[in-house]
């Protein structure tokens, strides 16, 4: 397997060093590694210039903007394309740390099954337990609902539909043929969207006994509820997956209501909310509106920087 790794970054050089030096140290290592750079004003670039300047491994991409996630894995991809001695793929942010022998062990599953083109391992958290949401099955696909693969089938490696994008390993060809990621998401559901199309064209196996550690911060049970900007776009985007992959027409508008009925509901009734429900009443609907319109791109009113207050 020669394969290059991309990494999307923003904010975040600790991590990004950690995720960097992942690769650098892997048992397969590879040809390239392409760190694509949402345009982070805490001192990435500066360095990425100070510790890799003179690896010829490293391959840095500044963007002008951040414009998301999304955004950034659209460059990524297609900056990877051109690197004609790999012929697979990694995505992955700057918060996912391979084990040193990941790739080691997918390339001996590539062996095994060389008809599967997507490969995947296993995302643990800091914790070592297994964040399950990262390999998921359809199990309606005229509403595209879905379900988390379950601990238990991580005995084994299994087959499965959707990916995020923490570790996974797309031969080359498939991503010629489907193409890049949808840019305009900015975040979330851009790995489902992309999952979808290349579950047309292979199988996608995720290798259990492969691991990537996920370095996010864990939730303890006393933790606040908080208001997240990124629902805004999970809410939008998930419409726009569902109208471009759903069927019949009638049953994915259905469906579209009964998920603001759901969420308004939801921030009616639990009591956390107290103080931030105006915000995420507008949240929902503005996702919903903007995913049935495909108004798309980055809104300014869902940002990182979006200041929120609670109303009394």
């Amino acid at each position: 397997m020669n394969y290059v790794s991309v990494i999307v970054t923003f904010n975040r050089k600790k991590l990004l060093k950690q995720a960097i030096e992942s690769l650098l140290n892997q048992t397969l290592l590879p040809q390239k590694v392409i760190v694509v750079d949402n345009n982070s004003t805490d001192g990435t670039q500066e360095m990425i210039t100070k510790l890799y300047s003179n690896n010829s491994l490293v391959k840095y991409c500044h963007l002008s903007q951040n414009n998301g996630g999304s955004a950034g894995f659209y460059a990524g991809l297609k900056e990877a394309l051109k690197e004609e001695d790999a012929d697979w793929i990694s995505l992955s942010d700057d918060d996912a740390i391979y084990a040193e022998d990941y790739f080691e062990k997918l390339s001996q599953a590539h062996f095994d099954h060389p008809d599967v083109k997507v490969l995947s391992g296993t995302v643990l958290n800091g914790n070592h337990q297994i964040e399950t949401l990262h390999r998921r099955r359809i199990k309606n696909w005229n509403i595209l609902s879905d379900y988390e693969v379950p601990v238990e089938e991580y005995q084994t490696d299994f087959s499965y539909d959707l990916f995020t994008f923490v570790g996974v390993v797309i031969n080359k060809e498939i991503v010629k043929q489907v193409g890049l990621p949808q840019k305009d998401f900015f975040i979330w559901f851009d790995d489902s969207e992309y999952s979808l199309r290349v579950h047309k064209l292979t199988k996608v196996l995720n290798v259990s006994d492969a691991k990537v550690y996920h370095k996010v911060k864990a939730k303890s049970e006393n933790n606040q509820w908080y208001p997240n900007w990124r629902e805004y776009y999970g809410m939008r985007n998930q419409i726009q997956v569902i109208k471009k992959y759903g069927h019949p027409y009638l049953l994915t508008r259905a469906y579209f209501i009964a998920l603001l009925a759901r969420k308004l509901i939801g921030n009616t009734v639990k009591s956390e909310r107290k103080g931030y429900r105006r915000f995420m009443y507008r949240l929902f609907w503005d996702g919903f509106r903007d995913g049935i319109k495909n108004n798309l791109g980055k809104n300014n009113n869902y940002l990182p920087s979006t200041k929120i207050v609670k109303k009394k």
